[in-house]
């Protein structure tokens, strides 16, 4: 689990460094198409199963929360904002994933759970003043990274939907990325012009 953390968090720093060589969108395109397929390579070798067709429509609206949005909003925040301001807004994630659940899946949130998602957004408002100064403004960067933690929040309701189908979590990841690889071809001959420059 340690290794996870570590590996989650490195993304943003590692992502700030590769933008010095790739714009937002064309990397986004790279990340899913060499992810998506590499997975999909090794999990057809182990026997992993190909979604249904009648499934394709929800794995490419996965793909769209879980890897175009969610990726495409984080870029773009980190092009402004430091790496540990990233992933604490990113952080919240969870707590909007929560309020989503209570309404879509009528899941009750107790008072405890109220306290936290209070703190968490407290949280968030202290560091709206502390990046402005203390002047209270919204930098557009950081509504790109509450954009990317609603995307990814709207990935978790949908991979529970996808749970309940039958699909495992590594055909729920592999799927959605190959979908957002998908979308996001139109940047494809960007993103691999950009490898080799």
């Amino acid at each position: 689990s340690l290794c996870t953390i570590f590996l989650w968090a490195s993304a943003y720093p590692l992502t700030k460094i590769a933008q010095t060589h790739f714009t937002p969108i064309p990397i986004s395109f790279i990340r899913s198409f060499i992810a998506g397929f590499f997975m999909l390579a090794i999990g057809r070798m182990h026997g992993m199963q190909l979604p249904k067709k009648k499934h394709i429509p929800l794995f490419l609206a996965s793909g769209v929360l879980g890897y175009v949005i969610y990726t495409v909003a984080m870029n773009i925040g980190l092009m402004t904002l430091p790496s540990a301001t990233c992933s604490l807004l990113v952080a919240t994630s969870p707590i909007m994933t929560a309020i989503i659940a209570s309404k879509v899946y009528d899941e009750k949130i107790n008072l405890v759970s109220w306290i936290a998602i209070f703190i968490a957004f407290a949280g968030v408002a202290i560091l709206l003043l502390w990046d402005s100064g203390g002047q209270f403004t919204i930098d557009a960067a950081i509504l790109w990274m509450l954009l990317s933690a609603a995307s990814w929040a709207g990935y978790n309701i949908m991979t529970r939907k996808l749970v309940a189908l039958g699909y495992t979590s590594a055909q729920i990841t592999c799927f959605s990325m190959i979908a957002a690889a998908f979308w996001l071809c139109f940047w494809s001959a960007d993103g691999f012009r950009e490898t080799y420059t």
